[in-house]
């Protein structure tokens, strides 16, 4: 069967066929890219283009690319984890461990949802749709982030011996961590899914963009001096990363 586009599926949602395979990708057009790019990461295979560029060109740029594209996505499918279960009893990562998942419905909603041994209890009046509880879970996980993630900042702050700098919760998918030029830190709350070493050695590395806002040698050598393992939990963030970021 000849390469061709397939009708998509979705408004940003495509599919093509490269040497008789299909395949999904998300289209996304963007005024700041002046070339078609192709990317495989957590989510699967990107393609950003410019605003004009016709799907006749973004349809030769895949078929030029056909087996590098092919191979990624192999490898992706191979990594990827399981899709998220929403329902009673499902596991969630939390901190490098699981936390599990309870539904409580109560007509009458008079308690907040609260965490206990038993794991997440998500309280609703009536029974919640998978979207509903996710928006709930993801909001839990923020307020969790917000507790947390300052007081290893100021820690590590202690380590690196300087003042603690400003800190703001990111919503970010693409970055964990970020660092801006007026000394401003902010973390991703997804990195609560992680082992506290990972959250750690986030932290460190953008504390120590506060001195380096590169990653010379110099940049890595204050990174091991705020936290000294920091190759081993680098290690496990990548290994661990569409997890992390699967939702």
């Amino acid at each position: 069967m000849a390469n061709s586009f397939l009708s998509s599926t979705e408004t940003e949602m495509q599919r093509i066929l490269l040497n008789g395979r299909e395949v999904e990708f998300a289209l996304k057009r963007s005024a700041r890219r002046r070339s078609i790019g192709l990317k495989v990461d957590y989510s699967g295979l990107t393609v950003t283009a410019p605003p004009r560029a016709s799907h006749k060109s973004i349809q030769r740029a895949l078929l030029s690319q056909a087996d590098w594209v092919l191979k990624k996505v192999e490898v992706w499918r191979k990594n990827a984890p399981p899709k998220v279960d929403w329902g009673e009893g499902a596991l969630l990562p939390y901190l490098g461990g699981a936390i599990c998942l309870n539904i409580v419905v109560l007509p009458r909603r008079g308690e907040k949802s609260w965490q206990d041994l038993a794991g997440l209890n998500l309280v609703f009046s009536l029974p919640p749709s998978d979207e509903q509880v996710k928006e709930k879970v993801c909001d839990w996980y923020r307020g969790e982030a917000k507790r947390y993630f300052p007081q290893r900042v100021a820690h590590l702050a202690n380590v690196a011996k300087i003042a603690p700098p400003r800190f703001f919760l990111s919503n970010a998918h693409a970055r964990w961590g970020s660092c801006t030029s007026n000394g401003e830190i902010r973390l991703s709350w997804r990195l609560m899914k992680a082992p506290p070493d990972v959250i750690d050695y986030v932290a460190a590395h953008e504390l120590a963009h506060l001195s380096h806002m590169d990653h010379s040698p110099r940049f890595w050598q204050r990174v091991a001096e705020i936290f000294p393992n920091y190759d081993t939990a680098r290690n496990e963030l990548r290994s661990n990363d569409a997890l992390y970021r699967l939702f």
